[in-house]
């Protein structure tokens, strides 16, 4: 099971909402899932390139704790994605995207879920 933000528009700041890091999936049989990895990757990013994503994490949305800060230095990732690996015991994350400068380019993240 895989969630995708795609097409972020990078010349804009962008707030998610608190995507769920475990899910309950129905097959054969009802089973819970969660979170294993997330995947971060720009494209055609133009601009100053001083933008950054920061990735919380929460339990009960009225405290949140930054996990990660990245740094958005070039144009694109796309040889060097970033790939969060969890072992979470939190249950929501939530993506800021700040532009500071960068005027253009596509965002996106998707969430691995096992």
């Amino acid at each position: 099971m895989i969630d995708l933000i795609d097409n972020i528009n990078m010349g804009e700041l962008y707030n998610s909402d608190w995507l769920a890091m475990r899910h309950e999936r129905v097959e054969d049989l009802r089973r819970r899932v969660r979170a294993r990895s997330v995947q971060i990757w720009w494209t055609d990013a133009i601009g100053i390139y001083n933008g950054r994503i920061d990735i919380y994490a929460t339990n009960d949305f009225e405290t949140q704790s930054l996990m990660k800060t990245i740094y958005i230095q070039n144009s694109t990732n796309m040889d060097d994605f970033e790939l969060l690996i969890f072992d979470n015991n939190f249950d929501y994350l939530k993506i800021n995207y700040i532009n500071n400068g960068i005027q253009a380019g596509m965002l996106n993240l998707s969430i691995f879920y096992d």
